[in-house]
């Protein structure tokens, strides 16, 4: 027991103030850094955010009018780019001087008065031209001319699992005929493979030389879905593409009401003389001209020469006219992409920060993509640094909405959208990326839904991955603003898109420690899947 006035009893007070100044002490070594440590990551991710929308909402703005290439906006947005490579520390990616690629491009308009198709057989000929009962949306600036025999495909639905599998017999050089939509097979069932695109990649699979699908509606005027039919509008504008291109697979489109007559019977069914009628089609374009774009790469070299590839395309749909009165507006592009290029530059500023890395980030602004990924496509093939010593590549884009994993829920009224779920789609090809980014998923908060595919046919990955390069696509999901002037800064979530970001920052920081190659095997190919677009 303590008594006043003792010596013990001072010592004892004194070991017992001392031993308290000890504890307290070392609250303040342990507690103190923690709490800084929180402060400074709540006011690190504020930073991130706000850097974020700020050059969202700058490359969304009048200022860049939909950044449409080529073309004015597109140039400014291309030479802010630059800017913003050099402001961050990074090195010219093209030579050492420069950051920015030329990308030559070719410009015309599609032919509509000398697109047409003529069917012949023993009971006549039957020529439709474009408009009316005929539309033709080419994405390939190439004229195309090839007489073929016809051969039906029912639906043109190929499923597996359903065993359905309607391309039968012998397609090769032959156009197949199939009718839109899924008939007896549920749209459920059917799924995407009742889609037009999906049609076209089984008959180019099966040898066909073209694709002609037979729409059957009860409106003479809007046989078209609506999705094409907004096209027609637009056959007449400008197309863009890259010099001396070949023509694309043709997918054209017919009304059932015209053709009937000729190649069905009551029934719907091909008449007997079917795969003796001949269909010749040709197509052209006018109005060439010359116009180019610009790829925006700076780099940040490491220790050994291989280098991590981050891109994002820049470009979006630009300006186009509104009702009678010609009102301008401007598609602002900020998921689709402004979201890919304020990651970019996010990551771009971190890693210029940190001490050199084993492997070079070499950082690559796209242009062209929204016209078939043109400028990652003429990247691929003028290089400024060797094939061979692009490790991986990954993409970003649209990795800021408030997404679904399908369009069609996305397109639901009353969906609510997940903020924790968002996609890696990754080269079946290279099955160590899978490893690479669940490991790289379980530092974060997202529900990443990782997917292997076997091809990019949508994005700016597409033509790294034809290449054999392992390649990563961060997405943040499908939402209803895609294309749509209503894709606004206001409708993004910027936390997921801060969550994203910071993601894929590690995944670069996880590839970057890799031991060994990634590997890519062209011999796997499982179920063919591609992006869901």
């Amino acid at each position: 027991m303590f008594r006043a006035g003792s010596r013990h009893g001072l010592r004892y007070l004194a070991n017992q103030i001392m031993n308290r100044v000890i504890a307290f002490a070392v609250l303040l070594v342990v507690i103190v850094p923690a709490l800084f440590l929180i402060i400074n990551k709540v006011s690190a991710e504020d930073n991130i955010i706000n850097r974020l929308q700020r050059d969202i909402r700058l490359l969304c703005s009048q200022d860049f009018a939909g950044r449409d290439v080529p073309g004015q906006y597109g140039d400014k947005t291309a030479v802010w780019l630059k800017e913003q490579f050099e402001r961050i520390g990074l090195e010219p990616g093209i030579d050492d001087n420069e950051y920015l690629q030329k990308v030559p491009l070719i410009s015309a308009r599609l032919d509509t008065e000398n697109t047409s198709i003529e069917f012949a057989s023993k009971k006549g000929s039957l020529k439709l031209e474009w408009g009316e009962n005929l539309y033709y949306f080419p994405r390939n600036i190439a004229s195309f001319e090839k007489t073929v025999e016809l051969k039906f495909a029912n639906y043109g639905i190929t499923l597996p699992g359903e065993n359905r599998f309607d391309f039968q017999g012998d397609f090769t050089g032959k156009a197949a005929v199939v009718f839109a939509g899924s008939g007896d097979l549920s749209r459920r069932k059917a799924g995407r493979f009742a889609m037009t695109a999906f049609k076209a990649v089984a008959a180019r699979k099966a040898g066909a030389a073209m694709i002609i699908v037979v729409h059957k509606s009860d409106n003479p005027k809007r046989w078209l879905p609506p999705n094409d039919m907004a096209k027609i509008a637009t056959a007449g504008n400008p197309l863009t593409d890259l010099p001396n291109s070949t023509p694309d697979f043709p997918v054209i489109n017919a009304n059932f009401s015209a053709v009937k007559d000729l190649l069905f019977d009551a029934n719907m069914k091909p008449l007997p003389e079917f795969d003796a009628v001949t269909v010749s089609f040709k197509s052209g374009f006018k109005d060439h001209k010359d116009v180019y774009g610009y790829n925006v790469c700076g780099k940040l070299p490491g220790k050994s020469d291989e280098y991590l590839l981050l891109g994002a395309h820049y470009d979006h749909l630009g300006i186009e006219t509104e009702g009678e009165g010609e009102t301008l507006v401007f598609f602002p592009g900020a998921n689709d992409n402004a979201t890919g290029i304020a990651g970019l530059l996010e990551v771009g500023r971190v890693w210029s920060q940190r001490e050199k890395a084993e492997r070079g980030l070499l950082l690559t602004a796209f242009t062209a993509e929204e016209d078939g990924m043109l400028g990652s496509k003429y990247f691929i093939n003028n290089l400024p640094v060797s094939i061979e010593s692009i490790y991986t590549m990954v993409n970003l884009d649209m990795i800021g909405g408030k997404g679904f994993a399908s369009m069609r829920e996305a397109r639901q009224p009353d969906a609510e959208p997940d903020p924790d779920f968002a996609n890696a789609y990754y080269s079946i090809g290279a099955p160590r990326l899978h490893e690479i980014i669940e490991s790289t998923a379980k530092t974060g908060t997202l529900d990443l839904d990782i997917t292997s595919v076997g091809r990019f046919p949508y994005n700016d990955g597409g033509p790294f991955h034809e290449k054999q390069i392992p390649t990563i696509h961060m997405f943040s999901g499908f939402d209803s603003d895609y294309s749509q002037i209503t894709d606004t800064p206001d409708n993004l979530d910027w936390d997921k898109l801060m969550r994203l970001v910071l993601l894929t920052d590690q995944l670069l920081v996880n590839l970057n420690n890799e031991q060994g190659e990634i590997g890519f095997d062209p011999q796997i190919r499982s179920t063919g899947k591609g992006m869901k677009y």
